[in-house]
């Protein structure tokens, strides 16, 4: 009796926190808690891995913050080019007419002169050169961030794909361990019909299949949790 409440109260606590979850997806969904439906597992144990250097490729693309270290070093780029434009001399071509009133005849009524015009600080006591040099060492420092990133992101992305094999491992591994401690269940009933076996090894076996049971949706739970990790180290989870 104390084996078979054992196993009644293994399956409950199985039992319960799979409704609990099925009704707070219904709720999420906007259906009916009540609404019954079922997972289908092979999508999960099906999943297609990428090889991992086409997941590190695909993360460096798609990650915020490598977008956001690189607009950083654009950024730097343009005003280091910026800020050694102005150490180019400005030169302009200037048009200048003069109209005379009230002169003598003698004298034209319209003076035109062209010419160039340069302007150039060239006394700026190395001021613009210390500014380029400034921006050129914040330009590396934008660089060195984005490796910085990458690095962080390829670091990210393979953990996460060292997970993702393992969970995989571990559903395997868990989904085998069931079917066999559903044979043995089979086989023992069997036995037990023949008088071959006690009612406490039927209960045994029954207790030791509730706990494979528990592994299984544990194992999927947490290959779900790693896919979810993955996509997100991906950057697709948006």
């Amino acid at each position: 009796k104390a084996q078979l409440a054992q196993a009644e109260y293994e399956l409950l606590k199985l039992d319960d926190p799979l409704q609990t979850q099925k009704e707070q997806l219904n709720r999420l969904m906007g259906r009916d808690p009540d609404t019954p439906f079922d997972v289908v597992l092979s999508s999960a144990i099906e999943f297609e891995l990428p090889q991992l250097p086409e997941a590190r490729a695909r993360a460096i693309e798609s990650r915020p913050e490598i977008r956001l270290a690189r607009l950083k070093v654009r950024k730097a780029e343009l005003n280091r080019r910026i800020k050694n434009a102005e150490r180019i001399p400005e030169v302009s071509l200037s048009l200048t007419t003069l109209a005379t009133a009230n002169l003598s005849n003698a004298l034209p009524r319209n003076l035109s002169g062209v010419g160039i015009q340069v302007n150039w600080d060239v006394f700026d006591w190395g001021r613009k050169r210390n500014q380029v040099q400034e921006m050129r060492r914040a330009e590396d420092q934008a660089l060195l961030e984005l490796k910085e990133a990458e690095a962080l992101v390829i670091v990210d992305v393979s953990h996460q794909y060292r997970r993702l094999i393992e969970a995989h491992k571990e559903l395997e591994v868990a989904r085998l361990s069931q079917s066999a401690a559903t044979e043995s269940l089979r086989v023992t009933r069997n036995q037990f019909t023949q008088r071959y076996a006690l009612l406490s090894d039927v209960l045994k076996v029954q207790s030791s299949l509730a706990e494979a049971d528990h592994r299984f949706i544990q194992a999927l739970l947490n290959l779900a949790a790693a896919q979810a990790d993955f996509d997100k180290a991906m950057g697709e989870d948006q």
